[in-house]
């Protein structure tokens, strides 16, 4: 039986020291043994180089966050 596995995609903008990130990274290594699990990112921030050589993740240079000083 061919068993097919379930795509899973992370999206985050910056893989900087924090909560989220550190959690959406070990969601995205600890499901790759059942899951299709891919990572797309922008290329800034401390994490990047954990993750930067796994043939999974995708990282897009323009992908960055504004930010607005005017309210």
């Amino acid at each position: 039986m061919n068993k097919r596995l379930i795509p899973v995609v992370y999206i985050i903008t910056k893989l900087e020291l924090g909560g989220a990130q550190k959690v959406c990274l070990s969601l995205f290594k600890g499901l790759q043994k059942s899951c299709a699990t891919h990572l797309i990112s922008g290329t800034k921030g401390s994490l990047v180089c954990e993750i930067r050589e796994n043939e999974n993740v995708i990282l897009v240079s323009d992908m960055e966050r504004e930010v607005n000083g005017r309210w």
